[in-house]
């Protein structure tokens, strides 16, 4: 685990959206005012080891994923795939991957499974998370 602190506040707003839990509730958690939360994750306030702790308990990850400079929901920049986290461009890779082997294996005249298939996919993909990403507005709007 690394001792820089920098990512924490962009780690906790991270796990609180991925879990879809509001500055609220994990400010009651730790006994701390929506504003405190919001400070924390702004970086303008600090936590101390107790309290990112109890963070750490009341998302169920561990201590260290508050540290770790790589988070599989970042999102990549614009890349063939178009702009999608982490975990999604290295699916996407690992499943071209295997369409490529695919059509190496099965030989069907005219028929491109790794163009065609993978671009479904992507389309789906991205309707999803675009979903995804206006409802998270939405919600955030709302505080």
């Amino acid at each position: 685990m690394s001792d820089d602190w920098s990512l924490v506040p962009k780690r906790i707003k991270d796990f609180r959206i991925l879990y879809k839990r509001k500055q609220e509730e994990l400010g009651k958690a730790l006994n701390l005012p929506k504003q405190a939360i919001s400070a924390i994750e702004r970086g303008k306030r600090k936590v101390n080891v107790e309290e990112l702790s109890k963070i750490s308990k009341f998302f169920n990850e561990p201590f260290d994923a508050f540290f770790a400079k790589e988070f599989k929901f970042d999102y990549y920049p614009k890349n063939i795939y178009g702009s999608f986290p982490k975990f999604i461009v290295d699916f996407l890779d690992d499943y071209k991957y295997f369409l490529d082997k695919l059509e190496k294996e099965v030989d069907y005249p005219g028929y491109d499974y790794s163009k065609t298939t993978t671009l479904k996919l992507i389309g789906t993909i991205n309707e999803i998370i675009n979903k995804k990403i206006k409802d998270e507005d939405e919600r955030n709007n709302l505080h």
